[in-house]
Order: C-alpha cells, then sequence, then structure tokens
C-alpha cells in the first residue's frame, strides 16, 4: 500500500465516537522554541531548555505541545525555510535532545504536534537534491515559485507525485520515530 492509499484510510467516515476526540477539547500551547528557554546560555531556546520547563507548560494545564518547526534550515525564515525534514536544526539540539523533549512530553501525559511546513522549503534543500527543476513549480521566467518575494524559499509542486511520496516518506520517519 503507498502513501496515496494510506491517506485514503485516513479520509474515511469518522468513527461512531469521533465527537469524543481527543483534540476537541484539549489545551494546545504552542512554543517558538527559539524564544522560549535556552539551555545553554547561547542566547536562543533550544530542545533541552524546553524540557527543562515541560512541568511549568503540564501545570497549566496543557495537554498537547505545538512545537512550531525544529528541521534543518538556514533560518532565513525564521525555521520555515526547511532544508532537511529529518533532521534537527542545530541551533535547538540534537535528534537525541529531540528524542527527550518527546519521552518528558508523554511521561507527564501531553502529546507532541509539529509544525510541518508543506507548501515549500529552502531553495538549498537537500532532501531532495538533484530534483528541483520538477518538485518545484516555476515562475515565469522559469525559476522556482517563491511563496513570497522577501525568503529565499520556493513553492513545491504537488502536481508532481514524487513531492507527494516524499512528503509523506517524511511524515512518516517521525511517525515511526515516536508512534504511540
Amino acid at each position: 500500500m503507498n502513501s496515496h492509499e494510506r491517506a485514503g484510510e485516513l479520509q474515511a467516515e469518522p468513527s461512531a465516537d469521533s465527537h469524543n476526540a481527543w483534540w476537541k477539547e484539549a489545551v494546545v500551547y504552542q512554543i517558538y522554541p527559539r524564544s522560549f528557554m535556552d539551555s545553554d546560555g547561547d542566547g536562543i531556546g533550544d530542545l533541552q531548555g524546553i524540557v527543562s520547563r515541560l512541568d511549568y507548560v503540564k501545570n497549566l494545564g496543557v495537554d498537547v505541545i505545538w512545537l512550531n518547526p525544529i528541521y534543518d534550515s538556514p533560518n532565513d525564515d525564521n525555521g520555515y525555510d526547511i532544508r532537511n525534514y529529518r533532521r534537527i536544526m542545530a541551533d535547538f539540539g540534537t535528534m537525541d535532545d529531540f528524542d527527550d523533549f518527546v519521552a518528558e512530553a508523554h511521561r507527564l501525559g501531553m502529546k507532541v504536534l509539529m509544525d510541518w511546513v508543506a507548501n515549500h522549503t529552502s531553495r538549498d534543500a537537500r532532501w531532495i537534491a538533484g530534483k528541483p527543476a520538477s518538485w518545484y513549480e516555476r515562475d515565469a521566467s522559469g525559476e522556482p515559485a517563491v511563496p513570497w518575494d522577501w525568503t529565499d524559499t520556493a513553492k513545491l509542486d504537488y502536481a508532481n507525485r514524487d513531492v507527494w511520496e516524499a512528503q509523506a516518506a517524511a511524515m512518516e520517519f517521525w511517525i515511526a520515530r515516536h508512534a504511540v
């Protein structure tokens, strides 16, 4: 079964108990890691800083942490210009730090929701190296289309099935890593 077939399964009719879905009444707390808590004194918030404050967040009555993008990025667009969907931006820590964050959030009974930027990537996106001509929408000059004039990003072309497959595979990477 490919990711499109799996996506179709996700669009099935709601279950009889969907009115009790956790997300309908959950308290969601959004964390922008860069400014939340710095654990190592470099002036940039990081994953270990977040871990150090999870008890506080839980005591606020939070059920779900919505984490702004922490993926590898040149940071030209505040982390929304993703270079590699399967790596953590070095400013925020390591994959082990992310694993610690998720484990501690789950231990405290909180879910983790990762912000996913599916519309565009950094023009320096390594996960599609060698394929930008076919993976990005094009403007009239033939250059990769940008979603905003002030960023060094390019819009992904979802008419290309390979883009769908690559995004699904990247999402599955994170789901497999921390499925609960």
